[in-house]
């Protein structure tokens, strides 16, 4: 019999199996009116191995991957060492968008669980793959997982105007914007109406001073016109809060 039978029991053929890291135990055994007794105590098995135990999901690109991915310090057994505090590193392994992870990325094991809380990747894209390691551990790869746009907060000229105008002519080409994100993704909302204005120069503005963003988040103006004296101008594009 045991002496701790929750950290180390015995079984009906007398064999000794160790449940849960402690000691020391006193196993006593008898037989023929005759007893004798040892000591034993239980230490956990080495993290030998790496494993998922949160997996990325979609994310928004610029905030952090939410919930944390979570990595587990395992055994040969596959249970994980409650005791490992082993350091444990965290890079892209599949990028189909050339993102960039930012973040801690590295942690040391608490209870055996290895938690990474703010990373962030800044490029949106599909099939995205992470990669874990730590020295003398075999080393885990995630699931897919996909990256999607953050919320519009700026715009960018993907069409600039004509570089030479004439006062009170149409402009030859006319300017298209389009919405992104804080880390410059395209970012596809329809129905924000984009204002034109002068940034710099003596004039005014005239034409269709307003674009309404299309299903792409493009905004294309179509007839403005700049009147004024000769002399460098530029425009300024907002989306009124």
């Amino acid at each position: 019999e045991s002496s701790e039978p929750l950290i180390a029991a015995v079984t009906t053929t007398g064999l000794v199996i160790g449940l849960s890291q402690g000691g020391p135990v006193t196993i006593t055994a008898t037989s023929e009116g005759k007893s004798g007794s040892a000591t034993a105590s239980v230490s956990t098995r080495p993290a030998t191995r790496l494993a998922f135990a949160q997996q990325p999901g979609l994310s928004t690109a610029g905030a952090p991957l939410n919930p944390p991915i979570r990595i587990a310090l395992q055994d040969n057994f596959l249970e994980t060492v409650l005791g490992a505090t082993n350091p444990v590193t965290i890079a892209i392994a599949g990028n189909p968008a050339g993102g960039v992870l930012s973040g801690t990325t590295t942690v040391n094991g608490v209870n055996g669980i290895a938690t990474f809380g703010n990373l962030i990747l800044d490029r949106v894209g599909t099939s995205y793959t992470f990669q874990v390691l730590s020295p003398g551990l075999v080393s885990a790869t995630s699931t897919p997982f996909d990256v999607t746009a953050g919320s519009a907060n700026r715009l960018s000229i993907t069409q600039q105007p004509s570089p030479n105008a004439q006062s009170g002519i149409v402009l030859g080409v006319q300017p298209v914007v389009r919405l992104q994100d804080g880390s410059g993704n395209n970012v596809a909302t329809a129905g924000l109406v984009v204002t034109a204005s002068i940034g710099s120069g003596i004039g005014s503005l005239g034409g269709t001073v307003t674009a309404t963003t299309s299903a792409q988040g493009i905004a294309t103006f179509t007839n403005l016109v700049i009147s004024g004296t000769a002399g460098n101008f530029t425009l300024g594009f907002s989306v009124p809060s």
